[in-house]
């Protein structure tokens, strides 16, 4: 049996804490307890909501039992690096501060923990308020996280008693499962089971009857968080098991929260809730109270308190501390005997019955305990031991009130599971050594007969305890979360609120960006994996694609000579057969009329008779309508130019990277874009369009508007189909009909204006606004229909009149203003009526003098707080004023004001908004906009420095080089080290900027990175082709003072001596850098230098030194085998070549020397040995395989040069260079641009086939053609030198001298570094010294 107490007060009543009835007080603190601050404190404070079915579902099932006013801890955590772990068991309600932040970053009112953890979770260990308890339900608040909350949680629990209960908790914090040194055995259980966790929402589980955690009593839980995040508050409710006095004599207070008594029901608590009646301790103000509403008149509340354990009422206290002019009036007690039978969730209420009144009436005082004993007030309740509820009535308002008794030991229940002479694992006693030990204890199958035999007595189920069966609750649904317009469970009865609707759109925000920031690599992952698998399990007709192909060469006589199948004698058979056949030439009327059968044309000529049977286009590219019926006249050529016209597209498709299929009756997927595209081009005149399609569309059209006549749209498509007809009076009788049947369309009105002439217009619209008098567009229509400006005014003043709010209505009406005072006029008239437009509000700033602009957008601000372009807008007034220190400033203050007022745009929006700046010429306000919200958005880990380049690069894409230069500008102060940035701000300023501003960036880039020899480089050559030699000198000497040891400024020093013909200075500097920076590359450029100034033999000891220090350098062999052949030592070069390819045998260069001066030598055989073990020992290299090719062509044998191509392209199908052999050397004429098509399809985006389709065209003199694949393949590789020169070459011949020397140019510019004949010109010693535009003319003679 249980017992209640309840509390009913007349007036407005508070309450306050209970405390144990002794003489020792508490002087501990408690947390508030309401869901709200005090007034100072909520001016930078909001408090989270609370749904009131929650809390109402979760209160019946006791106590918070890990709430930090029943004086819980937190032990231990894993980690607390954004917020502390102490806060999840805070009483009150999490909060939040935007824009506080702390040393972690920003402030949170709950527990989260770092990114990335690399522990399966976090965890937090929390030692309950009370001695131990039994979890019913569980609470998790992520209140405020969006985005960092907690994706999943679990609950478990253990029992630890004893001194040393928390230490021996501190050894297993973060294991699963462990056991005390000790003996006592520390078992995490599952309380909650792994569980979902959506974003600033409370999530609510009621633990099922029969569960393991519903049974087991439990003094330590653990948190656990997967994998990481944040969580604002945790809440255990459930039933409190105290630690009895042994003593049945003793008083305790049975009404206190932690031992047991909890507080079930009231009649209302507006201001304090019931709970806090209970807590221990005084309570330190009023809000640490029950507190009612005010009422008029009599009135009387009540709340219920289910005591802890039966007990015979010794005292009663009721505590009034803090309340001093709204103390209750009186207060009565009742108490009720126990109904439960051991259920302490039963419901209980004041209307029940059998209420015993224990306290009459007493009068209550302001701010003191009032306490009654049996002498004092208390009556009936002397040998009550069975009292199970207890009530407490006020007259008038309580704060506190304390129930204190005596146990009732002997008159109790058994406890359940509970069997006599079983105690806490004993088993037997010993009272003298000798006898030896008693007997042995009840076995466990004993003891669950004894358990069953009680429940049956009892007339109860069997427990579940020692090892019997529990009872299975099915599984709970995983989905209960994911759809917030049909939740269930305990959330089934709460509203989803704009709130929920603001998390849930932050939410997909999050998700979104996410998505973004891995889906390019995500693209790309999948792309390779796609194309791996494509080649590793290629298709039957990719595997036979080359035999196929080798089927072109095989002669009509090779065919016939092969034998069926099981024929392998007669083969000659089927070819005596064929001589014996007989053949008659047919005319090409037959041929005519069998191609004409299977077609159709429907198309009408322009003199309205019926074409001919043929299915072409009169025109460029088809087939030529004057062609006989016959087929006598069969037009061959224009076949074949349609045929080069299809090539011709597919061939721009394919380079263009489209994908779709091109042939009718197999595609599987089509380009929406193109098959759009190729619908406009095929679109007919007005004129001829069939009369018969006018007709039916007409009969269709009629059915509509009889079927829905007020259905505006039809009628306006029937008017336009008789406009279009050219019968326009029965198009204005329909639209006519229209205006009657939908007089409140104004869609239709317009129409009708439209298809009258100006008189008639103006009655149409009158009617028209007679219905519809607040239509915008139709005041403007009627306006635009006068011609008088005074008649236009004092239509658009009636439109005023009509429709106030309307802006489009106050724009003409100022528009047509002449003077600009009555302009403003009427804007600030405007502006009145409709304060939110910030067009109005921009349009009189742009009217008002610089200094009335400031009021008039101060005006604004306030009136449109979150509007940009108004802060946009004040920025731009303080660059025009001339003061350039305050438009930061401005756009500082209204970042932030947009901020607070959450209307901040995306960052790419600022961009956009800053490029419209820079396109009115506003500078300064686009650098301050790129300032301020370049990183809006942007995380320390989200790749700031790759998407901010893309963004400049997207800019200067666009033609915004001042927004580029921001935002380079910006990344460097925030990037101060990066070379990449420094780069791409030098090559911005190379490009589009002045050269002062380009040294300018150069002496800032290598000023923060001293180690970048790039930076370094790029900044001495400036100097240098500016002509200033002592200022290259000087900072190549500050370079040397920085990187001493670094080989490229040497090698710059040396070639800036040596292009000014200072040969013994360049000769020092580059024995010096041997001395000090002795690498191969030092070496390699020493012997160039050396062929380069005339002195082979100083080269070749030179190289031979060389080759000392690095045998493994493959340009020293190269180098040497060289200048044995420019000294016409043929053997040497030889043996050099093939020494270094022993050495080197990775180097494709050398194994190409070494085939060409077997070749030179008229050894072919041994050339193709050279380059059969070049592929074996560096597999699928395409210039080894070229050369294979070309060697067999230059020695004339074709079969074997396609065999040796087909292979290669086995070996490397996307190599362009072999596809461009072999379309340019190995296929027939006819053959080239089908394969070209073929070979663009395979290799995405190579510059050597773009070359080879140019040069196509080019022999077709399709120059337009020719000169767009040229410049296609210019812009996918500019360091390729010998595109270059075939653009040159054919610009000489087709091309103006202007756009030669534009082109020329560009190239000096771009400084192309490879290509197979411009490596070879710019290579050669003979060439030395001469810069790109001579290199460039020769490489164009060269070139074939």
């Amino acid at each position: 049996m249980l017992v209640h107490c309840f509390v009913n007060a007349a007036k407005d009543s508070f309450q306050g804490d209970s405390q144990i009835i002794k003489t020792q007080t508490y002087d501990r603190s408690l947390f508030l307890q309401v869901y709200g601050l005090p007034e100072e404190a909520t001016k930078e404070v909001s408090t989270a909501p609370r749904p009131a079915a929650t809390l109402e579902i979760l209160a019946h099932l006791g106590i918070d039992l890990v709430s930090a006013g029943l004086d819980s801890h937190v032990l231990s955590f894993s980690d607390e690096w954004f917020a502390s772990a102490t806060n999840l068991i805070t009483p009150t309600p999490p909060i939040s501060r935007p824009g506080v932040f702390t040393y972690a970053g920003a402030w949170y009112d709950g527990w989260e923990t770092r990114r990335h953890n690399p522990e399966p979770f976090d965890w937090v260990v929390i030692r309950l308020g009370v001695a131990s308890g039994i979890v019913r339900g569980v609470e998790v608040d992520t209140a405020f996280f969006n985005g960092n909350q907690a994706p999943e949680v679990a609950v478990e629990g253990c029992y630890v008693s004893g001194e040393r209960a928390d230490e021996r908790v501190r050894k297993h914090e973060g294991a699963p499962e462990t056991a005390d040194r000790e003996g006592e055995e520390v078992f995490w259980r599952t309380l909650l089971p792994r569980q979902p966790c959506g974003p600033s929402r409370r999530h609510a589980w009621k633990l099922l009857e029969g569960e393991e955690g519903e049974k087991k009593p439990v003094t330590h839980v653990r948190l656990l968080m997967f994998p990481d995040g944040g969580i604002a508050r945790l809440r255990l409710y459930g039933k409190a098991l105290p630690i009895l006095p042994e003593n049945p004599e003793t008083v305790f207070d049975m009404a206190s929260a932690q031992n047991g008594g909890v507080a079930v029901a009231c009649s209302d608590q507006h201001f304090g809730r019931k709970e806090n009646l209970l807590l221990p301790g005084r309570g330190k103000d009023m809000g640490d109270g029950w507190e009612t509403k005010r009422t008029r008149g009599e009135h009387v509340d009540w709340v219920v308190v289910r005591l802890g354990c039966p007990g015979e009422i010794e005292k009663i206290v009721v505590d009034t501390a803090h309340f001093r002019g709204n103390f209750p009036r009186s207060v009565k007690v009742f108490a009720l005997e126990g109904k439960s039978e051991g259920d302490d969730t039963a419901p209980v209420s004041a209307e029940d019955e059998g209420w015993v009144e224990i306290l009459g009436e007493q009068k209550m005082g302001p701010d003191k305990e009032h306490e009654f004993g049996r002498k004092s007030g208390l009556t009936n309740v002397e040998g009550k031991s069975t009292v199970d509820h207890s009530t407490a009535i006020t007259a008038s308002g309580i704060f506190a009130e304390i129930m204190s008794g005596r146990k009732d030991f002997l008159g109790q229940p058994a406890p359940e599971n509970y069997v006599a002479g079983l105690g806490r694992g004993a088993t037997g006693f010993t009272t003298r050594s000798d006898l030896g030990p008693a007997r042995e204890g009840p076995s466990e199958e004993q003891i669950k007969e004894a358990l069953a035999k009680r429940a049956a007595q009892l007339g109860t189920a069997a427990p579940t305890a020692y090892g019997a069966p529990e009872k299975k609750d099915d599984d709970d649904d995983d989905e209960r979360f994911q759809d917030p317009e049909n939740e269930v469970g305990l959330f089934a009865s709460g509203t989803f609120d704009r709130d929920d609707d603001e998390a849930d759109r932050i939410y997909q925000e999050v998700d979104e960006k996410m998505d973004k920031r891995r889906r390019a690599r995500r693209e790309a992952r999948e792309e390779a994996e796609r194309e791996e698998y494509e080649h590793n399990n290629p298709k039957i007709q990719q595997q036979f694609a080359d035999l196929k192909r080798a089927l072109g060469s095989v002669t009509d006589e090779d065919w016939a000579s092969i034998p069926e199948v099981g024929d392998l004698t007669g083969k000659n058979k089927r070819t005596k057969q064929n001589l014996r056949q007989r053949f008659y030439a047919i005319p090409d009327s037959v041929i005519a009329g069998a191609r004409d059968a299977g077609q159709f044309d429907t198309s009408i000529s322009t003199n309205g008779e019926e074409t001919n049977g043929t299915n072409g286009i009169n025109g460029a590219g088809g087939v030529n309508g004057a062609d006989g019926v016959d087929g006598t006249m069969t037009n061959f050529a224009d076949l074949g130019a349609a045929r080069d016209k299809v090539l011709q597209v597919r061939l721009d498709q394919a380079a263009q990277g489209s994908n779709t299929e091109s042939v009718s009756g197999t595609a599987t997927n089509i380009d929406a874009k193109g098959y759009l595209t190729n619908l406009s081009k095929s679109e007919l005149k007005a004129g001829e369009i069939p009369v018969g399609d006018i007709k039916r569309v007409r009969s269709l059209l009629e059915s509509v508007i009889k079927t829905n006549p007020k259905h505006g749209p039809g009628w306006i498509a029937a008017a336009r189909l008789e406009e279009f007809a050219g019968r326009t009076v029965a198009a204005r009788n329909v639209i006519a009909r229209g205006t009657e049947n939908c007089p409140k369309s104004e869609d239709v009105w317009l129409e009708s204006i439209r298809l009258n002439d100006n008189h008639n217009a103006k009655i149409i619209a009158a009617n028209a606004l007679k219905n519809n008098d607040r239509s915008t567009r139709l005041w403007i229509e009627a306006m635009k229909l006068e011609n008088n400006p005074q008649a236009k005014k004092r239509v658009l003043r009636l439109a005023i009149d009509a429709v106030p709010q309307s802006v489009a209505i106050w724009k003409e009406a100022v528009n047509l203003e002449e003077d600009p005072n009555d302009a403003k006029l009427m804007l600030a008239k405007a502006t009145e009526i409709i304060p939110l437009s910030v067009e109005l509000w921009l349009a009189l700033a742009r009217l008002e003098t610089p200094e009335s602009a400031q009021a008039v957008l101060n005006k604004a601000r306030k009136a449109v707080p979150t509007s940009h372009e108004i802060w946009v807008a004040a920025a731009r007034l303080q660059e025009q004023m001339g003061a350039a220190n305050m438009v930061g400033r401005v756009m500082e203050r209204g970042v932030k004001a947009l901020a607070r007022e959450s209307a901040m745009l995306k960052r790419e929006e600022w961009i956009n908004e800053a490029e419209r700046c820079e396109d009115e010429g506003a500078v300064l306000t686009c650098g301050a906009i790129i300032k301020e919200t370049l990183g809006w958005s942007l995380e320390e880990d989200d790749e700031r420095k790759g998407v901010w380049k893309e963004d400049a690069r997207s800019s200067i894409g666009r033609g915004k080089y001042e927004t580029a230069r921001a935002i380079y500008a910006y990344s460097l102060r925030v990037f101060v080290q990066s070379r990449s940035l420094w780069l791409a701000a030098a090559d911005l300023e190379r490009n589009h900027g002045t050269r002062q501003a380009l040294w300018d960036v150069l002496e800032k880039g290598t000023n923060a990175c001293p180690n970048s020899e790039v930076l370094w480089m790029q900044l001495v050559k400036e100097k240098w082709q500016a002509g200033d030699m002592d200022a290259a000198r000087h900072t190549l000497g500050t370079a040397f003072s920085r990187n001493p040891k670094n080989e490229d400024i040497w090698l710059a020093a040396v070639k800036l001596e040596a292009d000014h013909g200072q040969t013994n200075q360049a000769r020092t500097l580059l024995e010096q850098a041997r001395l000090e920076s002795g690498t191969s590359r030092v070496w390699v450029k020493s012997v160039a230098f050396e062929r380069a100034w005339g002195t082979p033999d100083d080269a070749l000891d030179l190289v031979n030194q060389g080759l000392q220090l690095y045998p493994s350098a493959p340009k020293l062999w190269m180098l040497k085998g060289q200048i044995y052949e420019s000294l016409s030592k043929l053997p040497q070069a030889r043996e050099a070549y093939n020494t270094g390819t022993r050495a080197c045998p990775k180097s494709v260069p050398l194994w190409l020397l070494t085939a060409r001066i077997e070749e030179r030598q008229g050894a072919q055989v041994r050339a193709r040995s050279v380059l059969e073990r070049a592929r074996l020992a560096v597999p699928k290299q395409e210039e080894l395989w070229l050369e294979s090719v070309r060697l067999e062509r230059r020695a004339g044998n074709l079969a074997a040069a396609n065999t040796m191509m087909a292979q290669a392209l086995q070996e490397a199908p996307t190599s362009g260079r072999l596809w461009a052999e072999k379309i340019m050397h190995l296929e027939a004429r006819t053959q080239r641009k089908p394969r070209v098509l073929e070979a663009i399809k395979k290799v995405d985006k190579d510059p050597y086939l773009f070359v080879t389709a140019a040069r196509l065209f080019w022999a077709e003199r399709k120059l337009d053609k020719a000169d767009t694949w040229f410049g296609k393949a210019i812009v996918e590789d500019a360091d390729l030198g010998d595109t270059w020169a075939w653009y040159v070459k054919f610009l000489g011949e087709h091309g103006t001298p202007e756009k030669r020397g534009e082109a020329v140019s560009k190239c000096v510019m771009s400084e192309p570094k490879y290509g197979e004949v411009w490596q070879s010109v710019s290579k050669d010693p003979k060439n030395a010294g001469k810069g790109i535009e001579e290199i460039l003319k020769i490489s164009v003679g060269l070139i074939k």
